[in-house]
């Protein structure tokens, strides 16, 4: 259940006045900006005659959230970044050098010997 506050009502209703004015802007009919300016009127005066719009405004948002998060990101790394590492594992790639872990009781860190000066941090990247 969403639970709304009195300012996702008026932003809600600042929303739908401001969809008037575009539509005014874009059809060059001067009857929907007046509209507009009285739904931003009524909004910022009693802004809970949104309540059923912000619930369906709202809930949508949710909803495409849910798709976005869990369905785009899941196909993404399942048709893109789990057929990389499977090509590189074919191709016997190890960038981690997990091989070296298991094998070895030591440390598989390389040793750098690399003294920093100041033109090292003049442009890191």
């Amino acid at each position: 259940m969403l639970h709304l506050t009195r300012r996702q009502y008026m932003e809600t209703g600042i929303l739908l006045a401001l969809g008037f004015v575009v539509l005014g802007w874009y059809v060059q009919e001067w009857m929907f900006p007046l509209i507009g300016a009285g739904i931003l009127f009524i909004g910022l005066i009693m802004p809970v005659l949104f309540k059923p719009l912000a619930f369906l405004w709202f809930g949508l948002a949710k909803i495409l959230s849910f798709i976005t998060s869990y369905i785009l990101l899941g196909l993404l790394f399942y048709l893109l970044v789990t057929p990389v590492g499977l090509f590189r594992r074919v191709l016997g790639k190890d960038s981690l050098r997990l091989k070296d872990f298991k094998r070895s009781s030591g440390s598989v860190m390389q040793d750098r010997k690399h003294t920093f000066s100041a033109s090292d941090l003049k442009n890191p990247f």
